[in-house]
């Protein structure tokens, strides 16, 4: 008779505590990516991907072998260390810089997970400006399927211009589907008065107000025309 094992990984989602609805921004904020190993399952090798961090929370659910959905959270200690053995899912490990290492044990599994921080590849924005002219850059917002306002999107300009300004201000956005434009926070870039030439800057997009994880940075170059 063969043996057949299925081994089940959920969601692992690295979230804050309900009691911490604003956390401070935390050193290990980010999304990790990497592998697992899980025995007894013939020492194979699993993805590990796509869990985000945010505060000093640690929480992830685990499916096993036999079906059932077990879950535990632990406080993350200034260290980059965390350890809960009185969950229904006993777990250790830390952080240390981009890496991620912890262990955790089941009913019927023991793992093994190693993972490292994602870093997003910057995208490229190019725009034509007049000298001493304001234009506007890029404008983010978030809705929802009625087109309505979510909350707004945090831009910090990460490296400013060289020979002009880049300023934040509300402005708006029209989605395809939409019938009116919707809030959004806008980047705007305007010249030193003669200049004319090529000048750079990057911003970055933020999941919130007070995480230090990355939505995705933008390096921005404009064409800067007499």
């Amino acid at each position: 008779m063969k043996l057949q094992i299925l081994l089940r990984l959920s969601l692992i989602t690295l979230a804050l505590s309900p009691a911490l609805a604003q956390p401070a921004a935390g050193p290990f904020d980010g999304k990790y990516e990497g592998s697992m190993r899980c025995f007894p399952v013939g020492n194979v090798t699993f993805r590990f991907g796509g869990s985000t961090i945010r505060g000093t929370t640690f929480r992830f659910n685990f499916t096993g072998t036999n079906g059932a959905l077990v879950s535990c959270s632990a406080q993350i200690e200034p260290d980059g260390s965390f350890n809960n053995q009185t969950c229904d899912l006993p777990m250790k490990g830390k952080f240390s810089g981009d890496k991620l290492e912890f262990s955790f044990k089941s009913q019927t599994n023991f793992c093994d997970v190693s993972a490292v921080r994602k870093q997003a590849t910057p995208e490229a924005v190019n725009r034509t400006a007049k000298s001493g002219t304001e234009i506007r850059i890029a404008a983010h917002g978030t809705w929802g399927a009625d087109c309505q306002f979510l909350e707004e999107v945090v831009v910090v300009i990460t490296k400013p211009p060289v020979n002009g300004v880049a300023t934040l201000r509300r402005s708006e956005v029209k989605p395809d589907k939409c019938s009116s434009p919707v809030p959004a926070t806008g980047i705007f870039y305007k010249s030193n008065p003669g200049f004319a030439g090529t000048d750079t800057f990057s911003y970055d997009r933020k999941p919130d107000s007070v995480s230090a994880a990355s939505a995705g940075v933008r390096n921005v170059t404009v064409d800067v025309k007499p």
